[in-house]
């Protein structure tokens, strides 16, 4: 589904057979996608522990030490100048913004444990 979706985003010239573009064909390589990386999600909590990883703990570890202004915040992983922690870059002492990065299965794992991921059309890779 991923190579259909890159196809359909970069034009005419990588395009593949027109088979691929049926909008039948698409639905059910979709479903079939879903079921094949998602599917566990809903029958175990110890498959979407795993699928989670450590995403849900550092965004938990840093709400938490923002609160309680423990350290635990953010700021030692953003650094600061002549190798000092516990301040940004900027010279902010709190974290206003973090970003995490992680896989589509990652959050697949993070919506059907808040319950909001029960198996329907994903969004495209593009």
């Amino acid at each position: 589904m991923d190579t259909i979706n890159s196809t359909l985003a970069h034009g005419p010239e990588t395009r593949l057979p027109s088979e691929f573009y049926d909008d039948k064909g698409r639905d059910i390589i979709d479903r079939i996608g879903v079921e094949e990386w998602f599917s566990g999600y809903n029958e175990s909590v110890e498959y979407r522990s795993l699928g989670i990883g450590g995403l849900v703990g550092d965004i938990v570890t840093r709400m938490a030490g923002s609160v309680e202004q423990n350290g635990n915040d953010g700021v030692l992983e953003v650094g600061g100048e002549n190798g000092r922690l516990g301040r940004g870059r900027g010279g902010e002492a709190n974290i206003r913004f973090a970003l995490s990065g992680c896989h589509d299965t990652t959050l697949a794992a993070v919506l059907a444990s808040l319950g909001a991921f029960n198996g329907e059309k994903w969004p495209p890779y593009t």
